[in-house]
């Protein structure tokens, strides 16, 4: 009997610690069961994570394609634009040296006007003088025609008194003959 206790005792003790040991695992792989779960929840939250920056990446790089696009074009635009405006700058450069020479035709043209427009104004003003004094003269000259026909009128006036006179002198003569 005794040996039959000590080998319940044993088995119990055995039993004992295995359910002791199920327990511990039990409890571990409960931990472990929890640590895996919180990773798959993890993992899933880093999933989506991961699919919405993927999304975000390729919407960026879509941004960047058409940036590169878009900056390509301009660069084409720019060169074009570039070569316009150079086109633009030769034909403005040559414009400004044809009106620069016009300008100077226009100017050496504006000095010989002035020029001849100096010699007649010295002409016109000599014959003005000249004109002036012409008319002076002839004031003058009429002024003495005036006086010489005053003169010629007192004269005539003088020899018609004496003619009157003189046939006054003779009509009275005239009957003493």
């Amino acid at each position: 009997v005794v040996e039959q206790s000590t080998a319940i005792d044993k088995l119990r003790k055995s039993r004992s610690d295995m359910e002791e040991k199920c327990k511990a695992r039990i409890s571990a792989l409960e931990k472990e069961l929890e640590e895996s779960t919180k990773s798959v929840l993890e993992l899933t939250g880093f999933q989506k994570e991961n699919i919405t920056l993927k999304n975000e990446n390729q919407a960026l790089q879509s941004v960047i394609e058409g940036l590169r696009a878009e900056r390509t074009l301009w660069s084409r635009e720019l060169a074009e634009q570039g070569s316009q405006l150079a086109l633009d700058r030769g034909a403005l450069q040559n414009e400004i040296k044809g009106l620069r020479k016009e300008l100077s035709e226009k100017v050496e043209e504006l000095q010989s006007l002035t020029d001849k427009s100096r010699i007649k104004e010295h002409q016109l003003n000599d014959a003005m003088d000249t004109i002036t004094k012409l008319k002076q003269t002839i004031v003058h000259n009429q002024q003495e025609l005036n006086e010489v026909t005053k003169l010629e009128q007192r004269i005539a006036g003088i020899s018609q008194e004496k003619k009157e006179k003189s046939t006054d002198c003779d009509s009275a003569l005239i009957p003493l003959l």
